[in-house]
């Protein structure tokens, strides 16, 4: 059964600050409704299978801080509405991608002022190059699979990148601070 992020989730435009949808096998497009939600102040879709373009709508909102897409493999477009530059517009003070900064990354999304992760390796870069951690999520889901390889959208290269190095997981650090 694929679930989907609910539109009806504008509703709650004067009281929404979070939408949290991490690991949780979401598919489908990112809603334009949520573009009318005024008061969010983090949107985390990382480590679903989104796809689609990223809305246009989610550019006007004034008051995200946080703003997080990695591990969505068929999410395209240009997030570059939320950025001034190669810098964050309004609010923002932190936003991660599968862009293009790591070294032989897969471009997905156009992003001039995001942190970017690779596709496959689930290395996150900054603008640079410079790997600053890994958004891996190894910790055990229900099935007993990891949480980031057990989705049904997961690249062929990203689980064989994850076979070739399981017995040593020191690749995998998570210094996020938001």
């Amino acid at each position: 059964m694929s679930r989907t992020i609910p539109p009806e989730l504008s509703y709650f435009a004067d009281s929404l600050t979070e939408i949290s949808f991490t690991g949780g096998g979401l598919s489908g497009t990112i809603p334009p409704e949520l573009g009318k939600l005024t008061e969010l102040r983090k949107l985390l879709l990382l480590e679903n299978c989104l796809s689609g373009d990223v809305p246009e709508s989610l550019f006007a909102l004034s008051n995200l801080e946080v703003v997080t897409f990695p591990g969505n493999r068929d999410l395209t477009g240009s997030l570059n509405g939320f950025c001034n530059g190669n810098e964050f517009k309004g609010n923002l003070s932190h936003m991660e991608a599968n862009c293009n900064s790591c070294p032989n990354s897969p471009t997905l999304l156009q992003c001039d002022c995001c942190i970017c992760c690779d596709i496959v390796t689930y290395n996150c870069c900054d603008r640079q190059g410079h790997r600053l951690w890994n958004h891996a999520n190894i910790k055990l889901n229900a099935a007993g699979q990891p949480s980031s390889f057990d989705k049904p959208c997961v690249a062929e290269e990203t689980l064989t990148y994850y076979m070739e190095h399981k017995d040593d997981l020191s690749w995998i650090t998570d210094g996020r601070e938001w």
